[in-house]
């Protein structure tokens, strides 16, 4: 099986109706999110899988 249809299936598996909804956040937002992200004053904890196609750690570190 080739990569993007293991991919595809994986995204298949995924809750479509959270996907809809953060999606529809996400496109909502005014500007670049990293400028609200960058007056946030408290610890924040980025959670996230070397495994999820859609958030990876390395999008975290950027």
């Amino acid at each position: 099986m080739q990569n993007s249809s293991k991919k595809f299936l994986l995204l298949n598996k995924n809750n479509f109706e959270g996907y809809a909804n953060a999606y529809d956040l996400f496109s909502k937002l005014d500007g670049n999110s990293t400028k609200m992200i960058k007056n946030i004053k408290v610890p924040m904890l980025y959670i996230t899988g070397e495994k999820d196609l859609n958030s990876t750690p390395s999008m975290s570190k950027n």
